[in-house]
């Protein structure tokens, strides 16, 4: 390692299983700056019968093949690359401790991630020492590995509410016990889900909200004029429909069913 390869991105195979995302992010600024000011960062790849796959920079590659199709730079775009010594495993967990600190995976990434790392054997604990996710006595949050561990289930309705901030974590958690069928009315129209909501639309007990869930469903409301699931039939002035809603929330507080 050290020594620099410059290989047209298209001659760089790519695991797309092993990128460690499948929320790709957007890349039209990385765009811009390598077609402005060239590449700054090499990407990282490892030898496979003698040909060079990616194992870091799969934002970077990316810019490269798009930068090449659109025909940005004359003569066409080479990648800088250097070689690590390693195989797909440790070039797979290379990446995702890049991106844990470079750009976080979404939590939907961080479940298709977890998922691979069980199936290589690695155990709850060891998933949340790879994350640096503790709990609140300092042990290893493996209820945390589970909780995005479950959101392997969501349809892609729910996927893209998550996504768009509309289904938070908490929320889609309980949203991934139910049927595609049922996730799609769960999170049908444009208010947001509370896992309060999904908690009862999944079958549960009501649960009681917490503070932080109430506070940002309020500031929803009063700064973006957003109304959650079950909500909708306030949205008249807002003075009255406030009026109506912070009765509501104080149902949601105690516990009871939304109407």
């Amino acid at each position: 390692r050290g020594t620099e390869y410059l290989f047209p991105p298209e001659k760089v195979k790519v695991s797309p299983a092993l990128n460690g995302r499948t929320e790709l992010p957007d890349i039209e600024w990385l765009i811009e700056s390598m077609v402005a000011i060239g590449q700054r960062v090499p990407v990282e790849i490892r030898s496979d019968g003698g040909y060079p796959v990616l194992t870091l920079g799969y934002s970077r590659w990316r810019a490269g093949i798009e930068i090449n199709k659109r025909k940005l730079v004359p003569g066409g775009f080479l990648l800088r690359c250097v070689y690590s010594r390693c195989n797909e495993r440790e070039g797979f967990l290379a990446n995702l401790m890049e991106n844990l600190v470079r750009n976080d995976p979404t939590p939907i990434d961080d479940a298709h991630n977890i998922r691979r790392l069980e199936s290589w054997g690695r155990t709850p604990e060891e998933i949340a020492g790879i994350y640096h996710r503790k709990n609140a006595k300092g042990e290893p949050d493996v209820l945390w590995v589970k909780k995005r561990l479950a959101l392997i289930s969501l349809g892609e309705e729910a996927r893209a509410a998550v996504k768009d901030g509309r289904l938070k974590v908490s929320a889609a958690v309980e949203i991934a016990k139910l049927s595609e069928e049922q996730q799609r009315a769960a999170v049908a129209g444009d208010g947001k889900v509370t896992a309060a909501a999904a908690h009862a639309i999944s079958g549960g007990k009501p649960k009681r909200a917490g503070i932080s869930e109430v506070r940002e469903i309020l500031r929803a409301v009063v700064e973006d004029a957003v109304y959650p699931a079950g909500f909708e039939f306030c949205k008249t002035e807002a003075e009255d429909a406030l009026q109506v809603f912070c009765g509501l929330i104080l149902d949601l507080i105690a516990g009871k069913k939304l109407p």
